[in-house]
């Protein structure tokens, strides 16, 4: 039923991208529920239908065996690219984390895009430039990652003509006043201690 709805929706708005997702989601569920329950009405057993002739019969099954694997042909594929780039974000993630924490300088944003051919990892720095021999040691540094086909993109300088994204020098500002702020109450406290 949701799929349907998605469905409905990616026609009523006029976008078939969504209407193609869901109805084709829509299938494989149809598609995979009838196939499980042929394979388990099978495997208990039940009278088989009877076909007027051997020719119908191998046509029915020629049929089913064809939808099966139009359907699950493509998802899996489709399966395996989300796997693949769900697998480049998480590593692009603990690549910035660990291996992006330079004095004078800060991350304020990080986009990891996945692609086929050629993936990128674009990271937006503020302060004082990236030397260009800090950019290749992070360049060897990124197959340690699985990060071996990315091309790394550092954008630093001016902004001053780029559109800002003000949650995430925000968030950067809030982590650089929140981290003092929790050193203190742990000296006081061994203060008191002691």
């Amino acid at each position: 039923m949701p799929p349907l709805c998605t469905a409905g929706y990616g026609i009523a708005t006029g976008n078939l991208y969504y209407f193609a997702g869901a109805f084709y989601l829509f299938l494989i569920n149809g598609i995979c529920i009838s196939l499980a329950t042929f394979l388990i009405v099978r495997f208990l057993g039940y009278h088989q239908k009877e076909y007027p002739t051997s020719e119908v019969e191998r046509r029915v099954r020629n049929t089913i065996w064809l939808a099966v694997l139009i359907a699950i042909v493509p998802s899996t594929y489709l399966g395996y690219q989300i796997v693949r780039k769900t697998i480049f974000e998480e590593e692009a993630k603990r690549f910035v984390a660990r291996e992006c924490d330079f004095h004078y300088r800060q991350v304020i944003k990080y986009d990891a895009h996945f692609n086929q051919h050629q993936s990128r990892l674009e990271l937006t720095l503020v302060g004082e430039p990236l030397p260009t021999d800090s950019i290749n040691l992070l360049k060897a540094k990124m197959p340690t990652y699985g990060l071996n086909d990315a091309q790394l993109i550092v954008h630093q300088g001016s902004f001053k003509d780029a559109p800002i994204d003000v949650d995430a020098l925000t968030n950067t500002v809030a982590d650089q006043v929140i981290k003092p702020a929790r050193i203190k109450p742990l000296i006081h406290y061994v203060g008191i201690s002691s």
